[in-house]
């Protein structure tokens, strides 16, 4: 059996956080043997232990992605439990400490796209750069295309890095009893086009855009009736909110939340108009589950989740009018909405569900652990 220990950093539920918990779901647990070492007290420690999945919780050293001063108690862990593999998600310090321990073979998934710094155009930087990150780490997996670009352009050789897309659990579908009730309680009414969008509420996810594609369709024949749903928190929520009070006053926020399944189940169209910001997003793969099509900007690999005019409708990044344009359109055609959804539900089976991502990843594993092996 190969012993696998994942790190995360996250104290709460975040994107790397969902993938976790669906990967982990559906790994082979007769062919390998998991836990997963996380700051004490993280959201995902309950989540893990319902799906059967041992925690290794720490006081210090993983409240955020490069944080040292737990490197005592991280190591003592690491050299006890003698893991064949590390997997580490946004933690610099779990790479680092996994290459000082001796672990045999060390993987980071790269989760979000990120800035590359210019210095890195100088190529003995790049080359010094790719020679620390492979040393640190024995192989990388990208969620997105986009994501596996960031990493070559520090210097990692494309051969040592594979793209697995993010997928997820399908969300439960309610019945129309229970949808009905979830509308008439955030005050919807039953004519409302809800479009919505679950995400953290940051400059990059371009909340204030879609508020102002929106204001801009409120006047157009079949722009009334459209309602926009926001699931999430972040360090502009006040920003974001104020805006809405001003320029869309029935927007309905409802804060972060652990279950929202609920507010997909209500959902019409599911929403991303991010800015570089995506790598293969899960709130689309989610609303793909249920067959809600999308409106995306061409962000990353939004542009691999959502085919235009097959499960939805890819917009330039910032371009406020085809974003809007691209709403009402949909509202407006029963026949192609339907065709979206059809056309959502089937692409998240084909590419986006937990089982395949797992799959793609426990054949990593076993490949790396095989070269391990003598010969």
């Amino acid at each position: 059996m190969i012993k696998i220990i994942h790190i995360i950093s996250d104290s709460n539920i975040g994107g790397a956080g969902v993938h976790l918990l669906g990967m982990l779901k559906n790994i082979d647990r007769t062919s390998f043997d998991v836990a997963v070492l996380v700051p004490t007290g993280a959201a995902l420690c309950p989540k893990l232990k319902e799906i059967g999945v041992r925690t290794l919780e720490v006081r210090h050293g993983l409240r955020r992605s490069t944080d040292f001063f737990g490197i005592g108690e991280i190591c003592r862990i690491l050299r006890r439990e003698k893991p064949d593999i590390v997997h580490t998600h946004a933690s610099v310090t779990g790479r680092v400490l996994a290459f000082a321990c001796g672990v045999p073979i060390r993987i980071m998934t790269r989760h979000c796209p990120v800035t590359i710094p210019r210095k890195m155009n100088n190529s003995t930087i790049k080359k010094v750069s790719g020679w620390i990150n492979e040393r640190l780490t024995s192989f990388f997996i990208a969620t997105a295309e986009i994501a596996k670009q960031d990493l070559t352009d520090i210097g990692i050789d494309p051969k040592n890095i594979a793209v697995v897309v993010n997928g997820c659990e399908r969300v439960m579908k309610l019945d129309n009893k229970k949808r009905e009730s979830i509308r008439q309680g955030l005050g919807f009414a039953e004519s409302d086009f809800i479009v919505g969008i679950v995400a953290r509420i940051e400059k990059c996810k371009n909340h204030v855009g879609i508020i102002e594609a929106l204001s801009r369709i409120r006047q157009t024949e079949n722009g009334g009736k459209i309602r926009l749903l926001v699931v999430g928190d972040g360090s502009m929520y006040q920003e974001v909110f104020d805006l809405a009070s001003k320029k869309l006053p029935d927007t309905v926020f409802v804060g972060f939340s652990h279950d929202v399944a609920p507010y997909y189940n209500i959902m019409d169209l599911n929403l991303n108009f991010s800015v570089r910001a995506e790598t293969s997003n899960l709130a689309l793969s989610e609303g793909m589950s249920l067959g809600i099509p999308s409106v995306v900007s061409d962000s990353g690999g939004n542009r691999f989740m959502v085919k235009d005019r097959e499960n939805g409708i890819v917009v330039r990044e910032n371009d406020l009018k085809a974003f809007g344009e691209a709403i009402v359109e949909i509202k407006g055609s029963p026949s192609l909405y339907k065709k979206l959804s059809d056309g959502a539900f089937s692409r998240y089976g084909e590419f986006f569900t937990a089982e395949k991502m797992a799959e793609q990843t426990q054949k990593i594993y076993r490949d790396l652990y095989r070269k391990r092996l003598p010969h």
